[in-house]
């Protein structure tokens, strides 16, 4: 009797022992900590005189179930390739990408010198592959090679960051392989470029530049658009929520985007993408929330590996777009305690031109609004109001001028704007009186088309 109540207590005690250690590995209350997958991997390059370019096929991307029953969203999955040889910098060796499966590869970025190289693949968007794998080719190439051949390595690292508190699933692991292709003796890389700049305002936000490119038979292809923007005066704050201030799109002749870049000040884009040839239209326009200007600067670069002539690529000078419609209006209002947005419309529009044409195109049409808004408030103190996000400070009394663009959709030949103003949660009434302007800029060149 007696070893049997040793023994159930003994088990008792076991279980309870198991419970206590159990219970502080893995706390009931406690958040998962934050996952993290990284893969990396490396291939050799020899390069001589009677080859002088090498080409690798890297294939990278996550399996599905990383992203399965996360409520976060991921950070784009980072992937970079750097030239691990120091010899690469006499040697003028330099890194370029180029998209194998017809998508753009977005968020590329390049070190002075060419040696490094990094860009985004963003899993948690539409257009990816099956299970968020992708191809692009990798390239090696020298512009002074050494008497004797030059043997370097490439080093290939891949990063997915977790959002906070989203633990790494069990069993899973990144894809990232390179393979290396086969080039013809004397293959080199040749480019050709095409550039244009021009300003972008409120009262100017669309530009458009005619692009031609002379298509080559080279078997290994692709291009780099390239987009950069300068603050045209003193920068405007706009809330960490602001849209970037300006867009450039590459779309071809059937005016369906080939890539579209939003860029920031002292933030280039860049995008790799695939070969082009033909007739091409870049569309730059503003979409800020602050009455500003910005200088921008876009170049297309075609890379082709071949032993003949190199690419060839024009820009026409750029045209400026008219607008289509202007509307006028005014208004007044009284926010609340609430933060409840207050709206202020324009429109309808109406157009002579036809409706979206679909996720393939740029928007149909872009809307500057241009508001004058004064606030009165039973308080001299200053007040903050959100202009669709934007902080918009006010003393009482006096007057604010300020801007913003929106893309919209003209369906059924008709289309709106607005914008919507609040002040900060529990903020005593603030009087507001509007009155503005919202001009209506075709965007889809698809709307020149008869």
């Amino acid at each position: 009797m007696r070893r049997g109540c040793l023994i159930v207590g003994g088990v008792l005690l076991g279980l309870v022992l198991i419970g206590f250690v159990y219970l502080t590995i893995n706390p009931p209350l406690n958040r998962p900590d934050t996952g993290y997958l990284s893969s990396s991997t490396e291939v050799d390059a020899r390069l001589d005189a009677s080859n002088p370019t090498a080409a690798f096929e890297v294939r990278f991307g996550a399996p599905e179930n990383v992203y399965a029953g996360a409520s976060g969203d991921f950070p784009p999955l980072r992937v970079s390739a750097t030239l691990v040889d120091e010899s690469v910098e006499s040697a003028k060796v330099r890194l370029w990408l180029s998209p194998r499966d017809g998508l753009p590869v977005t968020g590329l970025a390049t070190s002075e010198d060419g040696t490094q190289l990094s860009w985004q693949l963003d899993c948690q968007t539409m257009g990816t592959r099956s299970g968020c794998l992708r191809d692009a080719l990798l390239i090696v190439s020298s512009a002074d090679l050494p008497p004797d051949e030059l043997r370097t390595k490439v080093r290939l690292f891949a990063e997915q960051r977790f959002p906070a508190h989203v633990p790494t699933p069990f069993l899973v692991s990144l894809d990232l392989a390179a393979e290396s292709v086969g080039l013809a003796s004397g293959d080199r890389l040749m480019s050709g470029a095409a550039d244009g700049s021009h300003r972008l305002s409120p009262q100017q936000p669309v530009v458009r530049w005619s692009l031609s490119v002379d298509g080559t038979e080279a078997p290994v292809d692709g291009s780099w658009l390239t987009v950069e923007v300068d603050h045209a005066g003193v920068a405007i704050p706009t809330g960490f929520e602001a849209p970037s201030p300006v867009a450039v799109a590459l779309v071809d002749q059937a005016a369906e985007v080939v890539g579209i870049a939003e860029v920031r000040p002292g933030s280039p884009s860049i995008l790799a993408l695939p070969s082009l040839g033909g007739e091409y239209t870049v569309v730059a326009w503003w979409q800020d929330r602050a009455a500003e200007s910005y200088d921008v600067r876009w170049r297309v670069e075609q890379q082709v590996i071949g032993s003949d002539s190199a690419p060839s690529l024009s820009a026409l000078l750029a045209q400026e777009v008219a607008p289509v419609e202007r509307l006028e209006a005014s208004g007044d209002f009284v926010t609340d305690e609430s933060g409840r947005d207050e709206p202020i419309d324009f429109g309808p529009f109406e157009t002579d031109s036809s409706p979206y044409l679909g996720p393939d195109h740029v928007p149909s049409h872009l809307a500057i609004v241009e508001l004058h808004l004064t606030a009165q408030t039973d308080d001299a103190a200053p007040v903050v109001l959100w202009l669709d996000g934007a902080p918009i400070p006010f003393v009482s009394g006096a007057a604010v001028d300020t801007a913003f663009g929106q893309s919209v959709n003209c369906s059924g030949y008709e289309c709106g704007s607005g914008a919507s103003v609040a002040a900060d949660h529990r903020h005593p009434p603030v009087n507001v009186a509007w009155d503005g302007v919202a001009t209506l800029w075709p965007l889809d060149p698809a709307l020149d088309q008869p």
